[in-house]
């Protein structure tokens, strides 16, 4: 009988311990979570560790020419500008992509700003919304003609300290 008791008495007071213990660490977690959620609802131009890190082998073992090779003096201004236009093409907003575009546009033919504002949904289709969306900022390919998102949907080249789209291949 003194037995069982003591094991009884023992175990349960730390089973009870750690459920509580347990519970504190999902409640932080929990609010960790929602603060980075709270975050992104506030500014969703907000860059990730992750995001920021070091880019110089790719997932599938590749390995790009570096940024200055590709023309991009400011990785880091590439990759804000393509989380805005992630944004910005979530939300349609038209207006503000039609400023970074190089016209007249050979790929597609986009005459001008005008042109790109009206024909919006032919040259930003669905297949260039999922690409764009899906890009993982750690992961973008780079070459000798500029760095691109998706399998070549969106190219991009920096200008006097200015990031340019200069093709969009639907």
């Amino acid at each position: 009988m003194y037995n069982r008791s003591l094991k009884y008495g023992l175990i349960f007071p730390v089973l009870l311990m750690l459920a509580c213990g347990e519970s504190a660490v999902n409640e932080k977690e929990a609010a960790g979570m929602q603060a980075a959620t709270d975050t992104l609802a506030i500014d969703p131009y907000t860059l990730t560790a992750e995001e920021l890190k070091d880019d110089t082998v790719f997932t599938d073992g590749s390995r790009p020419v570096s940024w200055e090779n590709a023309g991009v003096s400011d990785p880091l201004a590439l990759k804000k500008f393509i989380r805005k236009l992630q944004v910005w093409v979530r939300d349609n907003q038209v207006d503000s992509i039609s400023g970074y575009l190089v016209y007249p546009m050979r790929n597609p033919g986009i005459k001008d700003k005008s042109d790109f504002k009206l024909n919006y949904r032919d040259y930003i289709t669905d297949g260039v919304k999922a690409a764009l969306a899906d890009q993982r900022l750690n992961q973008v390919f780079r070459n000798e003609q500029g760095a691109m998102i998706g399998q070549g949907q969106i190219w991009f080249r920096q200008k006097d300290n200015n990031i340019q789209i200069i093709a969009i291949n639907n």
